[in-house]
């Protein structure tokens, strides 16, 4: 789990997790 991930979680937790997880993961990559 690196910074990127980290803040990937933060964006969704602000976005109350409307965001798919598809795009969490293109933005974990």
């Amino acid at each position: 789990r690196g910074p990127v991930v980290e803040y990937t979680n933060i964006i969704l937790k602000e976005m109350g997790h409307a965001a798919p997880p598809r795009i969490a993961y293109e933005f974990s990559n």
